[in-house]
Formats: C-alpha cells, sequence, structure tokens
C-alpha cells in the first residue's frame, strides 16, 4: 500500500515516484490527468542523470520527470469574438522562418483571427520584409538567437520579455504579455476570462502558467503550454536593464540545463514576482480518452501544444470556435470530438489530422 502523500510507482514508467497530495490520488483513480512536472507545492522531482528522455504515460513526452495532477475546475465559455476587438494581451510566439509558411501562417488563418492586428508578435530570424503578404497582421522581429531549442530558445525567451516590455510602454492599455510556442493552439478570449480574475494588490507582478518542470536544482514553468506575465512582471524583470536581463536568462539557462522555461522562472522567482499556476494549459499531447474528458471538464480549455498541422489547427478552430459547420453524420469516436454540443471530426484518425493519439497507440507510433 502506498502512503497517503505518495503516487504508486505504476504511473511512472522507470519507477520513480513522487510526493503528492491525497487529492490528487482520489482524481486520478477517477481517470482526471493533467500531466505537470512536480508534486503539489512546489515539490519538484529531480531528473536522473541517466535519463535524457521520458515519456509521460498517456502519450505525451517530455525530457523531464512527470507526477500527475488532477484537472483543475471552473467556469463556462462564450462565444469566439472578432479579430478587430480591444484586447488587453499582447502575444508573443517562438519560431523561425522555416515554420512561417506552416505552422505560423496556421496560427494566422485560425485562432490568430481572434486576435487584433499588431497583437501577434512572432519571434524568429527574420523580420517583415522576409514574410509572406498574408501574415501582414503579425508583427515579425528578427533576432540575433540561433534556430535550435537549447541556447537559441533561451535567447528567444528573453527577447520575448524584451519585445513585451517595448510594447506595454508604447501602449498602456495592454496589461498582458503571453508567450507560447508556435505549435500552440490558443482561446484567445478564453484566456482573457482566465486573467480578468487575477489581482495583484501588492504590486508584485504576476506570471501565470503551469508549474513543477524541474532539472539540475531549477524548478519552474511548464512552458508548453504557454505562460502569461503582467505588465508590473514584465517591468520587474526589466528593471535591470534590456541586456542586463538578457544576460540574467541566458546564465540562469546554462545553470538549469538550457530549458529556458526553468530559467526565466528562476529570474521571476529573484525578482520577488507572485508565481501562479492556471488550469486549461494542456503543455502534452494527449490520448483521445485523456482529450474528451479535457473538453468535459467544467474548467474551459485554454491552450493544446504539439498542434503541428494545418489540419489539427483548423479541427481545434472549428470545434471551439465554430469554424464551419458542425458535423451531422455518424460519428466515429476515433476521429470525433463533441465540446458543449458541437460535434467536429478530423479527416482521419491519425495523429496528423487529429491532435490526439489513439487510446490502443503504442509509444512507437506516439514518437513518430
Amino acid at each position: 500500500a502506498n502512503s497517503d502523500n505518495e503516487l504508486p510507482s505504476s504511473f511512472f514508467p522507470r519507477g520513480k515516484r513522487c510526493g503528492a497530495a491525497s487529492a490528487m490520488r482520489a482524481a486520478l483513480s477517477a481517470g482526471l490527468l493533467l500531466l505537470a512536472l512536480a508534486g503539489a507545492h512546489g515539490m519538484a522531482a529531480k531528473r536522473s542523470p541517466h535519463v535524457s528522455r521520458f515519456h509521460a504515460p498517456w502519450g505525451g513526452e517530455t525530457p523531464r520527470e512527470v507526477a500527475l495532477l488532477a484537472l483543475p475546475q471552473t467556469q463556462k465559455a462564450r462565444g469566439a469574438g472578432l479579430r478587430r476587438r480591444s484586447s488587453r494581451i499582447k502575444y508573443f510566439i517562438t519560431s523561425g522562418s522555416k515554420f512561417f509558411d506552416t505552422r505560423v501562417r496556421a496560427i494566422n488563418r485560425t485562432w490568430g483571427q481572434e486576435v487584433p492586428h499588431g497583437d501577434l508578435t512572432v519571434l524568429g530570424d527574420v523580420g517583415a520584409q522576409g514574410v509572406p503578404a498574408d501574415l501582414s497582421a503579425m508583427r515579425f522581429v528578427a533576432t540575433a538567437c540561433d534556430d535550435d531549442h537549447s541556447v537559441g530558445l533561451c535567447c528567444k525567451y528573453a527577447e520575448g520579455v524584451r519585445q513585451a516590455h517595448a510594447q506595454m510602454t508604447a501602449d498602456p492599455s495592454v496589461e498582458w504579455a503571453y508567450f507560447i510556442d508556435d505549435d500552440v493552439y490558443v482561446r484567445p478570449e478564453a484566456l482573457e476570462r482566465a486573467l480578468a480574475h487575477q489581482e495583484d494588490p501588492e504590486d508584485k507582478g504576476v506570471v501565470i502558467g503551469i508549474y513543477g518542470c524541474a532539472d539540475r536544482g531549477c524548478s519552474g514553468l511548464c512552458g508548453g503550454g504557454g505562460y502569461a506575465a503582467s505588465r508590473r512582471a514584465i517591468e520587474k524583470a526589466i528593471g535591470g536593464g534590456e541586456e542586463q536581463f538578457q544576460k540574467a536568462e541566458m546564465d540562469s539557462c546554462n545553470k538549469c540545463g538550457m530549458w529556458s522555461d526553468i530559467a526565466i522562472t528562476e529570474i521571476y522567482r529573484d525578482k520577488h514576482i507572485d508565481l501562479r499556476s492556471i488550469g486549461g494549459l494542456y503543455p502534452w499531447k494527449v490520448k483521445k480518452g485523456q482529450f474528451d474528458q479535457m473538453l468535459d471538464m467544467q474548467e474551459e480549455p485554454i491552450t493544446f501544444h504539439y498542434v503541428e498541422t494545418q489540419e489539427q489547427m483548423e479541427f481545434l478552430h472549428s470545434l471551439f470556435a465554430g469554424a464551419g459547420k458542425s458535423h451531422d453524420g455518424d460519428v466515429d469516436p476515433r476521429r470525433c470530438a463533441s465540446y458543449r454540443g458541437r460535434v467536429v471530426c478530423a479527416q482521419s484518425e491519425s495523429s496528423f489530422d487529429a491532435p490526439w493519439y489513439q487510446d490502443d497507440a503504442t509509444e512507437d507510433e506516439m514518437m513518430m
């Protein structure tokens, strides 16, 4: 038998165990799964130096150790908005020119249509002059960062905060910056509703996301689902100057195993910024059963990570934003999903068309 503060070792494929509250175990037994990379209340799992890759037991993937948390529950959603509407949020997308014609264009054709012109900034390797004309509603920043997922991504994380600071300084109406990868589907109005409930009475600044990632003594954000930083948080982060902030992020990345999300959390923590968790951010691709459970939760979904094809983006946009006709024929549970009465079906049951893995998918199939 397990103690009240431990999860069964069967949840961890390589025998790792992590402290957790008994409420987690109750939720897990009900099948309501969400990964975070630590135990409750900041208890972080340490990564073994022998482990270079780690597969989440429901089909996601992460190179860091994992614990399972219950999906939180709160409010309900309303309809999608128009691109012209005002926004309190600026979005910063890390990408590169090799993905402009695919991932970035998919964003522009789907959830990007719900964001006002100029409120989406793409951090890549070319500026606006090298971008297709149909992406002109987005801002493109040519960074000096390498195009990789270690040093380059750390550099782009810092550049994103610098760009947020500049845009917030120029526009006092902007209250939040949201930082994401180019393979994330976002529901902008759902995000706005979630952030509208956040208050900062002590003026400390707030950074909101999924926490629990850990490596080499560092811990913090699991950035795959994105994270939000308030105006005050951005101001405090940049307080010593932009160059100093950039250097601090790179130094932190070197200390934290080149994990940009954990590294930037260390900076926010050092600045005594309030770090808060939020539900509805899904950092990993899951199997169909868990995907359906996410849609049935009382708390509305906000982001989905590893949405890597136009087909997957369009599927999610049809499901959440009502883009296209609701399916009214036979429903194939392997390729169809339902959200609040709306049924949408992918062209096929493959993971190329659908934003999930099938429940009978093998580990090898999920790695393809």
